[in-house]
């Protein structure tokens, strides 16, 4: 199970909108005009965050607005973050990780 969490943390654009949520709501316009990404691309993983439940949708209007479920996620990667900076090296030379789907070398 928590290795299910992670991964669901794992993308850089799940990043990116969790990022774009910690600053308010947005709607998936707004995530397409703030990380100038496709629509498609930006709600399949706002999907993926909803169905982990990681970000919630409400309706305002027209438009689906979304927000963190939790936003101590924020203050969670944040710790991820510096824990990581702390070992980079070791990290980024890791031959099991580089092995792993989406690894480098």
């Amino acid at each position: 199970m928590g290795a299910q969490f992670f991964k669901a943390l794992a993308d850089p654009v799940r990043l990116a909108i969790i990022h774009e949520l910690s600053q308010g709501e947005r709607s998936v316009g707004d995530l397409v005009r703030n990380l100038n990404m496709g629509q498609a691309r930006i709600s399949n993983h706002l999907a993926c965050l909803r169905h982990c439940q990681l970000v919630r949708g409400r309706q305002e209007g027209r438009y689906v607005v979304y927000s963190l479920l939790q936003p101590e996620i924020v203050e969670f990667l944040g710790w991820a973050e510096r824990l990581a900076a702390a070992r980079v090296r070791s990290l980024m030379s890791c031959l099991v990780l580089a092995a792993e789907p989406g690894g480098k070398p």
